[in-house]
């Protein structure tokens, strides 16, 4: 159903009272939108807040920023937002995508290569708990845009997979930059946290199909041994 979209629960007014509030009092913003309507609601809330006391640092983002069009794509841009992205929803969507939403629209949806292309910060994330922890399970659609039976063939977006270093960087110091905090997490470097895992292969050197088959040997939590194989 392209032509149509879901129900509101708020007005725009409603939303840019709520999003200027948090605006002026210094709160980080985060909106869930799925779909293009919510997105230009938001997006239309944090531009007035935004221009009317300006904040040039905000780290204000869209979480999920699944169907977007070339608009959109140019607003997380314009507005230097942070978009919140989990790479495991390709896992179903694929499937379903073209038939909700059409598929010119379709052609600028998932499009996560060319927001990080164009200078967009992305945080990977995993969903958890509505779909499962396992990052590794993350990179591996971010990079070969098939789902875990590694359908379809070729990949469904090929246009727009990301190499593995791109992806880990997301699932790391994208988070961490998200949430301010790229000084203290998100890489291995004296005088961060000691947060890691160590992995039972190299996933910059195994072919990317494989990826999702890695197993974690260790998880290192603040410089503790959490988990060990």
């Amino acid at each position: 159903c392209p032509e149509t979209c879901g129900i509101p629960v708020f007005t725009q007014e409603e939303i840019d009272e709520l999003v200027e509030v948090a605006h002026n009092n210094d709160m980080q913003i985060a909106v869930h939108c799925i779909g293009n309507k919510a997105m230009y609601m938001v997006f239309e809330a944090m531009e007035k807040a935004l221009t009317k006391n300006p904040k040039e640092d905000h780290r204000y983002g869209i979480v999920h920023c699944q169907i977007t069009d070339k608009y959109l794509l140019d607003k997380f841009k314009e507005l230097n937002a942070v978009a919140y992205i989990q790479p495991i929803f390709l896992d179903y969507d694929w499937h379903i995508a073209e038939s909700r939403i059409g598929s010119e629209l379709l052609k600028t949806s998932y499009n996560w290569k060319t927001l990080l292309h164009s200078g967009v910060h992305l945080g990977f994330g995993s969903d958890a708990p509505v779909e499962s922890f396992h990052v590794l399970n993350g990179i591996y659609e971010a990079v070969t845009s098939k789902d875990l039976t590694g359908k379809p063939e070729g990949g469904w977006k090929p246009d727009q997979t990301l190499t593995v270093e791109e992806a880990v960087h997301c699932f790391t110091m994208g988070g961490a930059y998200a949430s301010f905090e790229e000084n203290v997490k998100g890489s291995i470097e004296e005088g961060k946290l000691a947060d890691m895992v160590v992995l039972s292969r190299n996933i910059f050197e195994i072919p990317e199909d494989e990826i999702k088959d890695i197993e974690v040997e260790m998880t290192i939590f603040n410089g503790n041994i959490v988990y060990e194989k």
